[in-house]
């Protein structure tokens, strides 16, 4: 089973992590089928919220410039629920972090230590999901790991790989989202 977090009524703080919804359910006094509609449907439930562990990141949590070109969720609360976007950029000296958004293209500058947000799936290009023959034909950029500003672009992962001497198992492994940095840089797939 998923693991499930126990939140604060507002959201913003983990009081404590559960294996499994059976054993949140346990802990509460229900069932563990309103456990889970509990997680599922965001309703409070013993004086908490319950969320899946995929769902639960902390307010204090530190993200820098290593978040640059991932896709991430932030909750609005204006609206109650997350929108999609990418992380273009990060500014050390704030401590904000430039995001454009899918649904509308808008962008907007937070300091994500402030927010309810989570991480989406793996690095993406721009045309969807880490696909095969992009080593060969999407454009790369390498990334300062502190500010998160482009350093260098390359026509694609072989051609980075080739230049810098880093190996394009490395540059892909940041990109698909298995690691953080390679070479001592940031990479992400030009244009997400």
């Amino acid at each position: 089973g998923k693991r499930v977090g126990q939140l604060t009524l507002d959201g913003k703080r983990v009081v404590r992590e559960f294996m499994t919804a059976t054993d949140a359910a346990k802990h509460v006094g229900c069932d563990m089928s309103s456990m889970a509609r509990s997680c599922r449907d965001r309703i409070a439930r013993g004086g908490s919220l319950w969320r899946y562990k995929a769902e639960v990141v902390e307010k204090t949590k530190k993200v820098g410039a290593e978040a640059v070109g991932r896709r991430i969720k932030v909750w609005r609360k204006s609206d109650e629920q997350y929108h999609e976007g990418i992380v273009e950029s990060f500014d050390e000296e704030s401590g904000r972090h430039r995001l454009r958004y899918k649904s509308d293209e808008e962008e907007e500058t937070l300091d994500l230590s402030a927010e309810r947000f989570r991480f989406t799936a793996r690095a993406t290009t721009a045309r969807g999901p880490h696909q095969k023959g992009d080593i060969v034909k999407q454009k790369v950029e390498q990334l300062c790991p502190t500010s998160g500003q482009v350093e260098k672009t390359f026509k694609s992962v072989v051609k980075a790989a080739e230049k810098t001497g880093i190996p394009a198992k490395k540059i892909l492994g940041v990109l698909r989202g298995d690691c953080q940095t390679a070479g001592g840089a940031c990479w992400r797939y030009r244009g997400t």
